[in-house]
């Protein structure tokens, strides 16, 4: 089954905030709800938890009945000419009611239009986001998630997908709009686990998880070729860093080149990413190749890490190795990556981009609203380390 690695760095994602316009169902509208949401790991075990941070601004009349997170798996398979789909929620918990949840009244949102035409209304975004990330960052309004031991591994193989999201909605009274976000999760193996456990609970899963409907008798589990390092799965499985299939025992299929092209086709047929990157790195044979890398280079590497967890650290590693990374790389990187991970890999950027005092507009001039909001503090810090 998939496993945490060891040396994980524990990232939290910020939920891009959504403002949504209030309607009833003979769309009037209401005024606008806005909230965002941040998790503090994206990556989770089994009987582990995750702990979600929430923050809103209610300006419409229509009053909000409560907010909930929850974490959805979704369940595929196809074989022999079958296949079966199934979701359903794993946890479910509402996060408290705040002041600033209440519904507005008619004269407060006539004073808030008012605003909103003003000259400001450009600044009064900014404010209105900052005032969300404040409440997500101070962890004033949060919940914590367990995951129930039952829960599938995440899982993407060509017969069977397993995958997770948190979502978060809010549920308005009446017949108006329910705005609701989401953010995609991996449940993996633990970093530890209970002494509470039994053996049952902690055995060791096949490659493939045990789904309803399918038959493991029928499945053929053949012996490895040789005795492995770490647990190698097979049938096209998207695992973690510690899984590696060389298929065939071999390197031909990536080329043994030291060159662009032998490393994107390589990654195109690696099961994992940062381990190919990371052998790569550790090979001064391949040093001349990492410090040419020009940005459309740059997001080819990126574009090859098709899972999206990975993307962040994979263009860390990477650009630690260019010594001449430019604000033209981030920008190319930006654009290639998933974009619920383009903040988390920006802010892991800054701090290798030379030309940052410089052509740090190069970079804000694509971030949306909130992104510039979250990483201000970061642009910050990595010029003045520039002067340092």
């Amino acid at each position: 089954m998939l496993a945490k690695p060891p040396s994980s760095e524990k990232i939290s994602y910020f939920v891009q905030p959504v403002t949504v316009n209030i309607k009833t169902c003979c769309c009037f509208s209401r005024g606008d709800i806005t909230f965002g949401a941040a998790a503090d790991d994206t990556r989770v075990g089994k009987n582990e938890s995750i702990k979600v941070d929430f923050g809103c601004k209610n300006e419409a009349t229509t009053e909000i009945q409560y907010v909930e997170a929850y974490v959805k798996q979704y369940i595929s398979w196809n074989a022999n000419g079958r296949d079966n789909h199934t979701d359903h929620e794993l946890v479910t918990q509402q996060f408290m009611e705040t002041d600033d949840m209440g519904a507005r009244t008619k004269d407060e949102m006539q004073q808030l239009s008012s605003n909103a035409d003003n000259q400001f209304a450009s600044r009064g975004i900014d404010d209105l986001f900052r005032e969300i990330k404040t409440m997500v960052t101070e962890g004033s309004n949060s919940i914590s998630l367990h995951i129930p031991h039952d829960a599938k591994s995440s899982y993407n193989g060509l017969l069977i997908n397993v995958s997770h999201v948190l979502k978060i909605k809010i549920k308005t009274s009446g017949f108006s709009t329910n705005p609701e976000s989401e953010i995609p999760v991996q449940i993996v193996t633990p970093d530890s686990v209970s002494t509470e456990q039994t053996e049952d609970d902690i055995a060791l899963e096949p490659s493939a998880p045990v789904l309803d409907g399918w038959n493991l008798d029928e499945v053929t589990i053949a012996a490895p070729a040789s005795t492995p390092t770490n647990m190698v799965y097979g049938g096209g499985v998207a695992g973690e860093e510690e899984i590696v299939v060389e298929p065939l025992g071999i390197d031909e299929m990536g080329g043994g080149e030291a060159t662009l092209q032998s490393l994107l086709k390589k990654l195109g047929s690696s099961v994992s990413a940062k381990a190919t990157i990371a052998d790569r790195i550790a090979d001064d044979n391949w040093d001349s190749v990492f410090a040419s890398l020009q940005p459309r280079d740059f997001a080819a590497i990126l574009g090859k890490v098709t899972i999206d967890f990975d993307q962040a650290e994979v263009a860390d590693m990477v650009a630690s190795k260019i010594p001449n990374f430019s604000s033209a790389h981030v920008v190319a990187a930006y654009r290639i990556v998933a974009e619920w991970v383009r903040e988390q890999v920006v802010r892991k950027l800054l701090p290798h981009t030379k030309d940052l005092e410089t052509n740090s507009n190069v970079i804000l001039s694509e971030l949306t609203d909130w992104e510039r909001i979250c990483l201000e503090r970061d642009f910050e810090t990595n010029m003045s380390n520039s002067f340092a």
